[in-house]
């Protein structure tokens, strides 16, 4: 028998097989082609570099003549990758990278205020908006704009919170951000665009935090100093002592107990820096460039402060000098003296050792009771009271004066004036209501729209016009052009 290969026709139910077949392998075929082809051309291709994660904000420039871009924390900004949208120069605003703690001008041209951060990538097809930031238009004071953005995390917490020496002593450098909290008992360095997102001595406090070019997304509590250069912390910091440098702090600051044996001088120094909470110190409280948005008080020591701008009260128990600043509250030395200069108050203003001002206007009351008060070029909304008063090319309301003098020079009061001692009025001065007191009236080369009235004294007039009457029980002393009640000095009779 003869073995071979046996012909064979094909059915109805086989026809079309073999095409199908053919069709799936050559779509297979093709599948993996194209696969092959994309990891070869994607290994031999860059991927899109990320965006930067940093963090920005707009502060005042330190001659308040303008607004800056600052970089606090995170990533690098590279000048030929990131537009400037809505500032005057928006493409190449910079020669160099705008690195951590850096700055660089603004000029804003949108009427909003605005200005768009935008990320170009390196082949121009992929634009990434990092943030928006508003200029505010208000002059005074230190502080940010618009709103903060907080870097993520780029480090992990158990490596960067190890210990090691810095100055000698055992530290916790932080110079990436990190998202924890942080409970150690040494010296605590946030720095180099570093930051801390969670609390700072929770349940353990460090000795010291510093922070340079870095924040801390949280509160922070230490034994002894807070330091911040061009930083922030966004929730209530405690300590012993506060050094503020181009630095911010969302909530309250207290230093009001001082580490044991410390002096309680310098207790917060701020410079062109920002507070929104309350400030609360035991020692000196000094501010340069500044703003503070509550209450700022020294419980046992004085208050400096100079180009600064105050929300609320300002207190101590000591001296409290104030120099071209506004406070949108009372002012009150509960134990020494007040002097303004080139300073607006809206609320009253009490010195119990006194108050001496210049170039200044409060818009309540100026209260030294037993002590005396000196003002030049002020303007005073409500009265002025105290144990000798010297007033000069001024605005007052009402005058109380004890048992010093009473010396007006130049200067309008819109009220009375009310003294034990004797009173003053020359140089062109006014006074729209009456003059009581129990001492002598001279009246120079000025007017009394009220009656004057005196019980032991002389009434004096020198060119003075009286247009109420004159009470007196001793002697009326005329000079010059003087008239009362409508008559001649020298003619006058007292009702």
């Amino acid at each position: 028998m003869c073995l071979g290969w046996k012909n064979r026709r094909p059915n109805g139910n086989d026809r079309g097989v073999s095409p199908v077949i053919a069709a799936v392998l050559m779509i297979g075929i093709t599948v993996a082609v194209v696969t092959v082809s994309a990891t070869v051309l994607m290994g031999m291709t860059d991927t899109p570099d990320p965006a930067p994660d940093t963090g920005l904000e707009v502060r005042e420039s330190a001659d308040g003549d303008g607004y800056e871009l600052v970089n606090y924390a995170g990533d690098d900004l590279d000048p030929e990758r990131v537009r400037l949208v809505g500032n005057e120069t928006e493409t190449g605003w910079s020669e160099e990278a705008l690195r951590s703690g850096e700055r660089v001008d603004l000029e804003p041209v949108n009427d909003d205020n605005e200005i768009r951060v935008v990320w170009e990538s390196e082949d121009g097809e992929t634009q990434h908006l990092l943030t928006t930031l508003t200029v505010s238009g208000s002059s005074g004071g230190g502080g940010g704009g618009g709103e903060r953005h907080i870097p993520g995390p780029t480090g992990d917490c158990n490596t960067v919170l190890q210990p090691e020496t810095v100055n000698g002593e055992t530290a916790v450098v932080i110079d990436e951000v990190i998202e924890c909290d942080v409970d150690v008992s040494y010296p605590v360095y946030v720095e180099d665009g570093g930051g801390v997102i969670g609390d700072v001595g929770s349940s353990q406090s460090p000795e010291d935090v510093t922070i340079e070019d870095g924040f801390i997304d949280g509160i922070v509590n230490v034994d002894r100093n807070v330091s911040v250069t061009d930083g922030f912390i966004t929730e209530d910091t405690t300590g012993s002592t506060a050094s503020l440098e181009r630095g911010e702090i969302d909530g309250d600051l207290d230093v009001s107990a001082p580490a044991a044996g410390s002096p309680n001088t310098d207790a917060v120094y701020a410079e062109d820096s920002s507070v929104e909470g309350e400030v609360s110190a035991q020692g000196n409280i000094t501010a340069f460039d500044s703003e503070f948005e509550q209450i700022l008080t020294s419980e046992h020591s004085e208050i400096t402060i100079t180009d600064v701008s105050v929300g609320d009260d300002v207190e101590a128990n000591n001296n409290i000098t104030i120099t071209n600043s506004d406070v949108d509250g009372d002012v009150d030395a509960l134990g020494d003296r007040v002097t303004l200069e080139d300073a607006t108050v809206t609320g009253d203003v009490s010195g119990q050792s006194g108050v001496d001002a210049v170039s200044s206007t409060i818009d309540g009351s100026i209260n030294a009771a037993y002590a005396s008060v000196t003002l030049e070029d002020v303007t005073v909304g409500d009265y002025v009271d105290a144990d000798g008063i010297t007033v000069t090319n001024s605005d007052v309301g009402d005058v109380y004066g004890d048992y010093e003098d009473t010396v007006l020079e130049g200067t309008a009061i819109e009220g009375g004036i009310y003294a034990n001692g004797e009173v003053a009025v020359l140089d062109s001065s006014t006074v729209e209501g009456e003059i009581q007191t129990d001492d002598g009236i001279d009246i120079d080369s000025s007017t009394v729209e009220g009656d004057i009235s005196t019980d032991y004294g002389t009434i004096a007039l020198d060119d003075g016009t009286v247009h109420g009457d004159a009470y007196f029980d001793t002697s009326l002393d005329c000079n010059g052009d003087s008239e009362i009640n409508g008559t001649d000095c020298e003619d006058y009779d007292s009702p």
